[in-house]
């Protein structure tokens, strides 16, 4: 199977995640990974597309974070900090995903820096997103999605 993320990576550490993950599936218009999940498990996308929201409080609105998709993953944010953050997620197809366990994900991006260099744009863009209102960072994820839907 070939899948973004591990095209960089060791073979060795692609024998881990064989090792240490396990296919999990979502069905369509279903919540996915959420609460307690994610301070456990660190989740590879490898088929179908998945929502990422919030909800507004002052307005019940419902506001789109992220729209993942195969070879996204998620939780960027917990992988790093080691906390839950309140999101929603939503099969918005039927949804295959590699659970990985949160520590050894961890263990895997301090063991192996050079090959997962990769992600850190994107952990960056993720950290901006919790850490300022989303309105402000919503200009940069339209030019990420645009930059991707123009490969």
């Amino acid at each position: 199977m070939n899948i973004e993320p591990f095209n960089e990576l060791s073979r060795t550490l692609i024998d881990e995640i064989n090792t240490y993950g396990r296919l999990v599936t979502f069905e369509k218009s279903h919540p996915c990974m959420q609460g307690d999940d994610l301070l456990e498990y660190f989740y590879i996308i490898v088929s179908g597309r998945m929502k990422v929201y919030d909800i507004n409080l002052d307005n019940a609105r419902e506001q789109t974070l992220f729209l993942l998709t195969r070879g996204d993953m998620f939780d960027m944010v917990t992988l790093l900090d080691g906390r839950s953050h309140d999101v929603m997620t939503e099969a918005i197809d039927k949804v295959s995903a590699i659970e990985l366990p949160m520590e050894k994900a961890r263990l895997w991006l301090e063991t192996n820096k050079r090959e997962t260099t990769a992600y850190s744009s994107k952990i960056a863009l993720e950290m901006q997103l919790k850490l300022h209102s989303w309105r402000a960072f919503l200009s940069i994820i339209l030019k990420v999605k645009s930059k991707r839907l123009n490969k």
